[in-house]
């Protein structure tokens, strides 16, 4: 796909900046057009023989009556004055309302017969007649006429008025009729381009090059019916593109929300290139560099980041190769949206990565220092274990001191990497112990790092922190997850399918593992072990799955004994990321804390353990319980997590 269409864009600014230097005024307006005679093809002639210029494109706009007066180029108007006269095309041309006092409305009145401006005689008669009642109103507030961009509109075909165009358009030998007054209006380069005096303006015919058809059909559909309906998107960049160049804000406004709506894997990086270039165009000089304050192209810059964002994955995997790459900007605030939430840090990796055409095994040395600057912005503590590892022995670690600095950090502080329970040392570094001010090795040079915080939180997204306050509590995931955050009645997650439940032996009367996220109490709720045949041990577990794609870092855990006096005295729990990989969050041996049947108890996750988000998890049951003969029994009622939940 094109990005900029063939477009020398260097040149057309240089053409647009030539063409400012000649004297015209800086904000064209129909009012600027009253009496002037640029473009009149008609002629007023008063009572006194003052002749007055005007257009026949405004009048019939106006009122579309007048269309059988203005067939001649001079309109003779016996009886009527020069200030009748100027009343009326203040009027026409204005966009204030007049005050008129009311020894001038019979005059008005007169010349709007004798032009054939019946909605304006109507207007008039009813002032007239308010000023005559005996109300003591001594004058009569004329309302100003709709702008020309709606008069136009209204038309059934206002493509015909003043007897068709005055003027053409050519591009590739396609020719555009157009009237010069309405485009001008809009577009002060084409006001330029006929009242220059140069052949343009003679000739009344002007070539645009450097566009398609496709944009200037868009261009003067816009000028005469005040909408586009482009769905192509090559043909919306040349539209915008053609906007820009003829300065045209509102067109340019309505192609950049098109573009917003039909972003799509394929057109997402030429549309970031797009906005790019006409905001670096757009920006003005400012303490820290340049920045754009133009609304409808940083909306669309916005939207388009965050849409990049949210679907990198998708992108990575399209033609991103042949796309020209964005800039350094562009990347900082895709690698800082909070769209990332929920992507894979690896895919994001890759993506810093291909910006520049690399990847772990294969780096470009000219390009390194561009990627170092993005490194620190992707938050390796979050990937796997495995993923790092792995990562270690790629070339890239070989080449950048930043990106095994990087890789080192985060195996440092991984959880993986201590075993549950084990102290932690002072020396290990937490994201309590980080500083904004620490500074990493990026190719032989010291910099400061702003990002080292950052990279051991998880990247913001619909998320909820569910503390543990009390034993028994409402403030825990299968609370959360049956009453909807709180906003309907408790039902069971099982039974709703949010949370997927499983026991080491079969449901039966007496037990039934959904009961462990029920919320209420069960005299009778155990599970025996399961042989498993290729380890040959036998296991008693309870195991909870989180669905729709939701992950939990528990920080804190509840279990309640059942109503039995057979209590668990040696269990671990297990977190898992994928439900096939398990990780022990906390171990216990002969732990003594449930005593009574019924009864709560909470322990604590310590860090850096409670960074790891899992989607499930499963309590194991390692050594005897408190009853001899039931010993391989695990009793437990019920069970509750808490800690800071991501939603999908």
């Amino acid at each position: 796909m094109k990005v900029c269409s063939g477009y020398d864009f260097s040149d057309i600014e240089d053409k647009l900046r030539r063409s400012k230097k000649v004297s015209f005024p800086t904000n064209l307006s129909l009012q600027w057009f009253k009496g002037n005679a640029e473009f009149a093809d008609v002629e007023f002639v008063a009572e006194d023989g003052f002749r007055v210029p005007a257009h026949r494109f405004v009048l019939e706009a106006s009122y579309p009556g007048i269309c059988h007066k203005t067939a001649s180029s001079e309109i003779i108007l016996p009886g009527t004055t020069n200030r009748t006269l100027d009343m009326f095309l203040q009027h026409v041309y204005g966009n204030e309302g007049q005050l008129l006092a009311k020894e001038d409305l019979p005059h008005l009145m007169a010349l709007a017969e004798q032009l054939g401006a019946a909605p304006l005689v109507t207007m008039l008669g009813e002032g007239r007649s308010s000023c005559t009642d005996g109300n003591n109103v001594s004058h009569f507030e004329l309302p100003c006429l709709p702008h020309l961009f709606h008069r136009v509109q209204s038309l059934g075909c206002p493509g015909e008025l003043a007897g068709g165009g005055d003027a053409l358009l050519l591009v590739d030998q396609c020719e555009f009729s157009i009237h010069k007054l309405l485009l001008s209006v809009h577009s002060m380069p084409i006001f330029r381009m006929f009242a220059s005096g140069m052949r343009e303006s003679l000739s009344c015919k002007a070539s645009v090059s450097e566009t398609s058809p496709e944009a200037m059909t868009a261009f003067v559909d816009y000028a005469y019916h005040g909408t586009i309906s482009i769905t192509d998107v090559q043909n919306l960049f040349d539209t915008l593109l053609l906007a820009h160049r003829l300065e045209v804000k509102e067109l340019c406004q309505c192609c950049l929300n098109s573009m917003e709506k039909v972003l799509t894997v394929d057109n997402v990086i030429p549309t970031l290139s797009m906005t790019e270039y006409l905001a670096e165009l757009e920006s003005v000089p400012v303490l820290d560099g340049r920045h754009c304050y133009n609304a409808s192209i940083n909306s669309c810059r916005n939207a388009s980041v965050e849409w990049m964002a949210a679907n990198i994955v998708a992108v990575m995997e399209s033609q991103i190769h042949s796309i020209p790459p964005l800039s350094m900007i562009t990347m900082k605030a895709i690698l800082t949206s909070s769209k990332l939430s929920g992507i894979p840090e690896k895919a994001i990796l890759d993506f810093v990565l291909s910006w520049r055409n690399m990847s772990s095994t294969l780096v470009h040395e000219s390009a390194l220092l561009e990627v170092e600057e993005l490194l620190p912005l992707v938050r390796f503590p979050l990937m796997s274990h495995e993923c790092l590892t792995s990562l270690q022995r790629s070339k890239l670690a070989q080449v950048s001191l930043l990106f095994k600095t990087l890789l080192d950090e985060a195996l440092q502080s991984h959880p993986c990497t201590y075993a549950a329970g084990q102290p932690l040392k002072n020396t290990r570094p937490t994201p309590l112990s980080l500083e904004n001010r620490r500074e990493l090795q990026a190719s032989g040079q010291t910099t400061p790092d702003p990002y080292a915080i950052a990279r051991f939180h998880r990247r913001a997204g619909q998320s909820y922190e569910l503390m543990y306050m009390s034993d028994g509590d409402n403030n825990g995931i299968f609370h959360f997850l049956a009453t909807d955050g709180g906003q309907h009645p408790w039902i069971n997650p099982a039974l709703t399918r949010k949370v997927m439940t499983a026991s080491s032996s079969p449901v039966s009367k007496v037990s039934d593992h959904r009961w462990l996220v029920s919320g209420s109490f069960h005299s009778s709720s155990h599970f025996g072990p399961c042989y498993n045949q290729r380890t040959g041990q036998r296991r008693t577990y309870w195991q909870v799955a989180l669905a729709n794609q939701y992950t939990l870092q528990c920080n804190y855990y509840s279990l309640r004994s059942d109503g039995s006096c057979n209590f668990p005295r040696n269990w671990v729990l297990e977190g898992s990321e994928d439900g096939e990989t398990w990780v022990v969050l906390s171990r216990h041996e002969d732990d003594r804390a449930l005593k009574k049947p019924g009864q709560y108890a909470s322990w604590p996750i310590c860090h850096p353990i409670s960074t790891l988000s899992c989607s499930a998890f499963r309590i194991v049951l390692t050594g005897p319980s408190s009853i001899g003969t039931r010993s391989e029994e695990f009793c437990i009622s019920n069970l509750e997590f808490y800690g800071h939940l991501s939603c999908p």
